[in-house]
């Protein structure tokens, strides 16, 4: 449970520092673009995510400086975030496989269906994620399924071509909440 534990207080942490990270950017962007509260948290989770649209920018030299130190803020954090969400992983497949070892000590076959069934179980999350994303953009920003598709796809891999990207103030919402799934 030790490196599990620590993990997951990295998680938290790092968790509590994005989220810190958001209320100041969506405080200096909100006030000096004069953005609505929604566009300033969409602009903010879409920057310190990667995925950059670029359908909203800084406009002054200032604001701009202030990006470049998300953009740097928010790589570091999400990677900060991602490791520790693997080391979380990590010890629990070591913990699995020591509970496997003592299974097949028993006389139990888990070792072999665990890793199988968290890879189906991850994949068909990941799969769900990209398709449920897809329909909301579909009913929010009144999209073609092939269009929505191609912006979850866009966006979960942080690719943000910008071509494609939500224009209503709720598809600017969910957004900012699916960048952060």
């Amino acid at each position: 449970v030790g490196a599990a534990g620590d993990a997951r207080a990295a998680v938290a942490r790092g968790g509590g520092f994005l989220a810190a990270s958001l209320l100041l950017s969506c405080a200096f962007f909100g006030a000096l673009e004069r953005w609505t509260v929604g566009e300033a948290l969409y602009f903010s989770v879409v920057t310190l995510t990667t995925v950059g649209y670029g359908d909203l920018a800084p406009a002054t030299k200032g604001e701009r400086l202030f990006a470049v130190v998300l953009f740097f803020l928010g790589a570091g954090v999400v990677g900060a975030l991602t490791a520790a969400a693997f080391e979380v992983l990590i010890a629990t497949a070591k913990l699995d496989a020591a509970d496997a070892k003592r299974a097949a000590a028993e006389g139990v076959d888990r070792a072999r269906a665990a890793p199988r069934e968290r890879l189906r179980f991850a994949v068909l999350q990941v799969f769900l994620w990209a398709v449920g994303g897809a329909g909301t953009f579909v009913v929010l920003e009144r999209a073609d399924w092939v269009d929505a598709l191609y912006w979850s796809g866009a966006t979960l891999t942080t690719v943000g071509y910008g071509d494609v990207v939500p224009e209503t103030p709720a598809g600017r919402a969910f957004a900012a909440v699916f960048c952060l799934g």
